[in-house]
């Protein structure tokens, strides 16, 4: 018996849930009902990455993916490393029990239909991150997710949590912008960019919903909205934005994206995950990758940034020695230069255009589309030149 208004379980394990209920004894030793049985775990930081899964399990048309289909984009993505799931529409609810043995917590939501789950859920993530936690946010709208915010643009101060502990200081949104992808705003971060199959012709092949971040001072920006659209236009009016962050100490690490994952193309996404989670947060990965890995498949990834005035820089894939071509066309069709023309090993490349023609004038402002040709496989896609 406990002569006292607390317990502290001084035998309990890392990993294994245990289950607790209390009744008080009183001088007549005449013991009442027990409480309601509450489950815990030991918060020891070291059982590797957990990935929490907030979607609903949809029904498989645009932008309300399956739990299968989410499930199987993260599998891919992080197929480097070895992870648990937590899916909180399966178990219900989640606390600090639940995500406290891990040392990385990765939190994804890639739907629409309730975002309010994280904004109750602020103990749990202060505990966590207090404790020194590894977290990893990429989600449509952080700021009504965390924090219910719906008003655009917002500002946030010393003393909430979205500042404090998730280092967003200012957000912003518009119902009409069109998100295609995101350029890195520092070194070491490579582009990012939406996998048309996962969104629709009617928006372009763009995303909606995404909203800008911009970091206090105690973290930086890694991430830039881009589209496809002009920055003078509705759609376009967000170009150039925060859209990630990253905050690296000695308390906690943190990265937050105000766009899924779910909705990226898997290559990029894979090694953006390998990058965070394997550097940043010094997680073990399942296999030994080298500098040199050659790429898995080809691939012609977006140019960024995009807009661009006047240089851009245009990546892509070969997973084996190839021919390769790569052209820029005009809208009608019209060749406008040849950036590359000849034999090139496996590798992750990149080229850049000045925005000049083969003749080394300058051309006009405009839509203009690049090819990649290797082998049999071939590629196009469009980008925007401002001057």
């Amino acid at each position: 018996m406990i002569q006292d208004t607390f317990y502290v379980d001084q035998t309990a394990q890392d990993g294994i849930y245990y289950y607790y209920s209390v009744s008080a004894v009183d001088s007549s030793s005449n013991e009442r009902l027990k409480s309601d049985e509450v489950r815990s775990r030991v918060v020891s930081l070291n059982d590797g990455i957990l990935i929490v899964d907030e979607t609903a399990d949809g029904s498989g048309a645009i932008f309300q993916p399956t739990d299968a289909e989410v499930d199987s984009i993260f599998a891919t993505v992080l197929e480097n490393f070895s992870f648990s799931q937590y899916d909180i529409l399966q178990e219900g609810d989640i606390k600090l029990a639940d995500i406290g043995a891990y040392s990385t917590v990765v939190w994804h939501g890639d739907d629409f239909s309730d975002l309010s789950l994280p904004a109750t859920r602020q103990e749990m993530f202060k505990s966590y991150l207090d404790f020194g936690g590894n977290l990893l946010i990429t989600s449509f709208l952080p700021s009504e997710s965390f924090t219910g915010n719906t008003s655009y643009p917002a500002s946030f101060s010393p003393g909430e949590f979205i500042y404090d502990y998730l280092k967003i200081s200012n957000v912003n949104f518009s119902p009409a912008a069109r998100f295609i992808g995101a350029y890195p705003a520092v070194a070491g971060y490579d582009s990012i960019y939406v996998d048309t199959s996962k969104t629709s012709a009617t928006l372009n092949y763009h995303l909606p919903k995404i909203e800008t971040i911009t970091p206090n001072a105690q973290a930086s920006v890694i991430y830039r909205y881009d589209s496809e659209y002009a920055s003078n236009t509705p759609m376009g009016i967000l170009n150039g934005e925060p859209v990630g962050l990253e905050y690296l100490s000695s308390d906690y690490n943190l990265v937050v994206l105000s766009f899924p994952l779910y909705y990226m193309q898997l290559e990029p996404s894979r090694d953006f995950t390998d990058l965070v989670l394997g550097q940043k947060f010094n997680e073990v990965t399942t296999v030994y990758q080298s500098v040199t890995q050659t790429p898995s498949n080809y691939q012609l990834r977006q140019n960024y940034p995009s807009p661009f005035n006047p240089n851009t820089t245009i990546s892509y894939s070969l997973k084996e020695n190839s021919q390769v071509e790569i052209t820029i066309y005009s809208l009608l069709g019209q060749k406008i230069r040849t950036l590359v023309d000849g034999w090139e090993s496996a590798d992750f490349r990149t080229v850049r255009w000045d925005g000049r023609d083969d003749s080394g004038s300058l051309v006009a402002s405009g839509v203009y589309v690049y090819r990649l040709k290797a082998d049999r496989f071939t590629a196009t896609r469009k980008r925007i030149l401002l001057r």
